[in-house]
């Protein structure tokens, strides 16, 4: 079985008066697409903004499959670290929600459906101590927070690419 696309997922809560620099720096078109772009395996970028507050921002980044994402870091570590710092003074926080496999086969022959598995980052807390901080930040199932909810209701805007 080929390896499974998967989908790197990162919160942002954006300073307001930067929302346009981050904007140009994340978006599908944006710094960071074409830094990704310069590899065979990334598959695209979506930047999707809280429609309710307006600076709380996901972006989705599709790769092949993780160890050509691993592989795609490992290579290019300065250029993703001086990306990461410009982000860093546009943001007052962001996190990496989680790395999904996206499956879509079937074992038969019957119409094929998306199957997510999401691998959690660590063992516990930091260093694996403690509580996943996933279990305490509005991710777990039934404990969403707002823009979870707003995220699995479909309740975001997607912010298209400028070129054409």
């Amino acid at each position: 079985m080929a390896p499974a696309v998967i989908v790197v997922i990162w919160r942002y809560e954006v300073k307001p008066a930067r929302e346009d620099a981050f904007r140009e720096l994340y978006g599908p078109d944006g710094e960071w697409a074409r830094l990704f772009a310069t590899d065979p395996a990334y598959l695209g970028t979506e930047l999707l903004k809280d429609s309710g507050d307006g600076h709380t921002y996901l972006t989705l980044d599709r790769w092949r499959d993780r160890a050509a994402y691993e592989a795609f870091l490992a290579r290019r570590e300065a250029e993703y670290a001086a990306l990461d710092a410009q982000g860093m003074a546009l943001t007052d926080d962001g996190e990496g929600l989680f790395v999904a496999d996206v499956d879509n086969h079937a074992i038969n022959t019957v119409p094929k459906e998306t199957v997510v598995r999401i691998t959690k980052a660590e063992s516990g807390g930091p260093d694996g101590v403690g509580v996943w901080s996933g279990a305490t930040t509005g991710k777990s199932p039934g404990g969403e927070n707002r823009f979870m909810q707003l995220y699995l209701g479909g309740q975001l805007v997607t912010i298209k690419g400028t070129t054409t």
